[in-house]
């Protein structure tokens, strides 16, 4: 055997190599690190040289990110998209707080169907935020650099519920009468310029209706009490 074709057969068995590893790193590429409920697309963010995406003041490592195709419609609706683009696991760096709708707009239902539509003027999400020391405050959660947004809604049918005296603690859960509901069980919805959300929750049908049974004791207490 000539060197030459030695050497063309070196060549061509690091080409079979090296695009069977670049194959792999695109399919890793496409498997989000995280529940899709629980990221944000970062494609507007730029990229450092380590491969970090910078998006919103968070640093994304590549393995809180990955470039995928496609999206939701609603709460279970995937469809696919012509261009991947970079989606980020925000709830991995960031205690999250689960919207009802993107931030700018509202849950408006009229009964039986319901939407997200725009909202007018400033949009803020004004909460009580409990600390492990016991502090209440009241915060736009905007504006708070420990917490991260998210809003897609964790179930299909949601229902609101009027709760008194519930906050957010420091991880995002919902906390009342000595219950915590974790941010996947709940959703704020800002229906007007105060910025002060509604509670909406899933139906008890749902996997989710943990967070039912707890409110539904709390309701039960409540007149018991009256």
């Amino acid at each position: 055997m000539t060197n030459l074709l030695k050497f063309s057969l070196s060549v061509r068995l690091w080409v079979v190599v090296l695009s069977f590893a670049v194959d792999s790193l695109g399919q890793q590429q496409r498997q989000l690190p995280c529940e899709f409920r629980d990221s944000v697309n970062i494609s507007g963010g730029t990229v450092d040289a380590q491969s970090n995406i910078h998006h919103d003041g968070i640093k994304y490592e590549p393995r809180h990110y990955a470039l995928i195709s496609y999206d939701y419609a609603g709460f279970d609706t995937r469809v696919e998209v012509p261009v991947a683009y970079a989606r980020g696991c925000i709830c991995q760096l960031r205690s999250c707080v689960r919207l009802c709708c993107p931030v700018g707009q509202w849950l408006a239902s009229d009964g039986n169907t319901s939407a997200c539509v725009d909202s007018d003027g400033p949009f803020r999400v004004r909460v009580n935020v409990s600390t492990t020391s016991g502090e209440v405050q009241s915060v736009n959660l905007l504006e708070e650099p420990k917490f991260g947004v998210v809003h897609q809604k964790p179930c299909a049918g949601m229902f609101p519920e009027a709760l008194d005296e519930w906050s957010v603690d420091d991880f995002g859960s919902l906390q009342f009468m000595g219950e915590s509901i974790p941010q996947n069980e709940y959703c704020l919805n800002v229906a007007n310029s105060s910025g002060e959300p509604a509670l909406y929750f899933c139906p008890i049908t749902h996997e989710a209706a943990s967070v039912t049974m707890k409110i539904g004791r709390y309701i039960f207490l409540k007149y018991e009490s009256l």
